[in-house]
């Protein structure tokens, strides 16, 4: 049974079927595709987030035909998965653990519980919340809901001018609480994690490239370009939180910022990474994440013993238009035909609309490219985006800035 799935859902369902699964897919009816149909056997079109009604119906379709595995495509339906597995007995995460992960602030306590990954944090409700942490901890600091994803909602505040235009913002978010978290200064990365009974395997890390403002991710490359006594440190890190946060099986995406006091968790989540992390894992690592999942959620195949050895390097970098209605788009067959070019793509038309850079949900197009090293396929990508040419009429406000 796979529940959820949107713009990634088709490659998932592709590759459940190549691996002769029979699936169930449990959607809302917004997010689910015609384009699914051929690789599914049985579909339930319901608001999985209420997860009384699911856990009966799961029950219900479980009695007809035997459920092998339950996983989740959406961070939405990651908790309701945990429910499913934990009624039908099957292999998967616990309820608390998953439900720690997508909560920050329980995420927050238990890593103080157990020393590990120190950050300063609180929760807050009001603005008067906000000033009362900068008046104990002082600037800078962040500001981001306690369950999201997608850098939706996140503000890195430095002057206390932001602090009026941060609050208006999330206000508008329309969310009862938020965290507020001392700045971590440096690198971001993230960790790519399979997990087998317990047994964690750091299957590679990812470089990211996050714009300043409003903390959204523009840019990955695998692996990341670490020093042998860094990838350490951040390997043992994230086993020790996996550890702390109870997680057991499947896959996870941990991200964490690399300060002078050391490496530092910044959030995790029991799924796949989004951005097309996990094809540049494919190519540059051999290590296909969503079929490897598929496959022990439903008790097949044998789990990675060990970390593989990067095979070359791959990066995607998106491109970032003007914000406006799009007016010309073209370059991309060209591209396509350039070494190392894996992948040319625009999810807008003429006549669209390209938004300002505020979530992931903003991104409107990209370039896969693969080199014999990580800084390679770097350069690469960067050269390959910057040949996309689509040009819009602007916004007044994109112009004036």
């Amino acid at each position: 049974m796979i529940i959820g799935g949107g713009a990634e859902g088709l490659d998932v369902l592709e590759k459940a079927h190549a691996l002769g699964l029979n699936v169930v897919c449990i959607n809302k009816k917004k997010h689910f595709r015609e384009a699914f149909l051929p690789y599914v056997e049985h579909v339930v079109l319901t608001d999985y987030e209420h997860v009384e009604n699911l856990v009966a119906i799961a029950r219900g379709l479980h009695q007809l035909f035997p459920l092998d595995g339950v996983i989740s495509l959406t961070e939405a339906s990651l908790l309701p998965t945990a429910y499913v597995c934990e009624a039908l007995g099957l292999r998967g995460n616990t309820v608390e653990s998953v439900r720690r992960l997508k909560d920050k602030v329980s995420m927050r306590r238990r890593l103080d519980e157990v020393g590990l990954s120190p950050v300063v944090a609180r929760v807050g409700e009001r603005l008067e919340d906000i000033h009362a942490f900068v008046a104990e901890h002082g600037l800078p600091f962040v500001m981001k809901p306690t369950d999201a994803s997608g850098s939706l909602g996140i503000f890195k505040i430095f002057e206390p001018s932001q602090i009026a235009p941060a609050w208006e913002a999330f206000q508008q978010l329309k969310l009862p609480r938020f965290l507020l978290e001392e700045f971590l200064d440096g690198p971001e990365i993230s960790v790519e994690t399979l997990s087998f009974h317990g047994r964690h395997v750091m299957v590679t890390a990812t470089d990211k490239l996050i714009t300043e403002d409003t903390c959204v991710e523009i840019g990955h490359a695998v692996p990341a370009p670490l020093d042998a006594g860094t990838r350490e440190e951040v390997y043992a890190l994230v086993h020790a939180f996996l550890d702390a946060m109870g997680l057991k099986e499947g896959p996870a995406h941990t991200e964490l910022k690399l300060t002078k006091k050391g490496p530092r968790i910044v959030e995790g989540h029991n799924r796949n990474p989004g951005g097309r992390v996990t094809e540049l894992v494919t190519l540059a690592c051999g290590v296909d994440i969503k079929s490897t999942a598929l496959a022990w959620a439903c008790g097949m195949g044998e789990p990675l013993v060990e970390v593989p050895t990067p095979k070359g390097g791959a990066a995607i970098r998106h491109v970032q238009p003007i914000p406006g209605t799009v007016r010309e788009i073209s370059g991309l067959e060209a591209l396509k035909q350039e070494e190392g070019c894996v992948d040319v793509r625009v999810l807008v038309k003429v006549g669209g609309r390209v938004n300002p850079m505020r979530s992931g949900e903003d991104r409107i197009g990209h370039v896969i490219a693969r080199g014999a090293t990580v800084q390679e396929a770097i350069l690469r990508g960067e050269q390959l985006a910057s040949r996309v040419r689509i040009l819009t009429d602007p916004d007044r406000a994109a112009v004036a800035a």
